[in-house]
This record gives structure tokens, sequence and C-alpha cells, in this order.
């Protein structure tokens, strides 16, 4: 594969180049795209073969569907919502997350001896996070509340 052309004029926070074309602010790549291939097709995304969001280089731009753009993206495992200790923002491992699955005091107090937030405690509990805690370990109910009625 050639080498990435990086765009050197301003970028937005996710590193892809933006210009100003007939006064609108456009993605780059998707400019350098149409000046070598021409229109995109109504529908299509511009994708990176490079997984170089700032790249303008046309030989390592494609245009696919969404669909093509997302399973590229997982193949590659470029995807956003990494899950448990895989994600980079993870304050917890798996075993301190089964803990807190399990601790069975007031979301607050789990909250505070671990570091996260409360509603971070619920996602928890509910299994909006951490997913691969077995359901049977996690403690749903707060000492002290009663059931409602059904």
């Amino acid at each position: 594969m050639s080498d990435c052309i990086e765009w050197a004029g301003h970028k937005n926070p996710r590193g892809y180049g933006r210009r100003r074309v007939n006064g609108r602010l456009v993605m780059a790549h998707r400019v350098a795209y149409e000046e070598a291939n021409g229109p995109i097709p109504a529908g299509l995304v511009v994708m990176h073969s490079c997984d170089n969001p700032g790249c303008v280089n046309p030989r390592h731009l494609s245009v696919g569907t969404p669909a093509d753009n997302n399973t590229d993206r997982d193949s590659k495992g470029r995807q956003a919502r990494l899950r448990g200790e895989r994600n980079g923002m993870a304050v917890l491992t798996l075993d301190r997350a089964i803990e807190v699955a399990k601790d069975p005091r007031i979301y607050p107090l789990i909250a505070a001896e671990y570091g996260i937030s409360i509603p971070t405690v619920s996602a928890i509990k509910v299994g909006r996070l951490w997913p691969d805690i077995p359901d049977p370990m996690r403690v749903r109910s707060r000492p002290g509340r009663r059931a409602r009625a059904a």
C-alpha cells in the first residue's frame, strides 16, 4: 500500500481533516475522493483502507454503505464500544465489577468504595455494563427498600 497523505489543515476531534468548499465545512477525505473519482453516490460513505482518519490519499479511499464501513471497522477491531477491561476508560477489572454486582449495600456506598458513579453501579447491577457477569451474581435490591406490589 502506498503511504498515507496526511491532511495538514484543521482536523475535527476524531482526527478527520476538514476544509471549506463553497463556504461550507466538509470532510477533507470526501473532497479528495470526489476530486479523484467524481461524486459520491447517494447513501454511500467514503472509507479508509489505511484506517487513518487524517489520510486524504485517494488510493486509500473507497465508497461503501454504512454497513460496509461498520463491518470493516469491526473486522479490524476498531469498534467504538469496547466493553469491560478492553475499554480503555474502564475503571474496574472484571473481578472488581463482579464484586460491585454482588454488593448488597446502598449504591452511594458502593460507588464511593470503588471510585465509580452511582449510575455506573446501577448499570452493572442491571446488566447494561459488564454483560459478562452472570445474572445470578447481580444483587438488584437495596437493603431497607420494600419490593413494589405487582
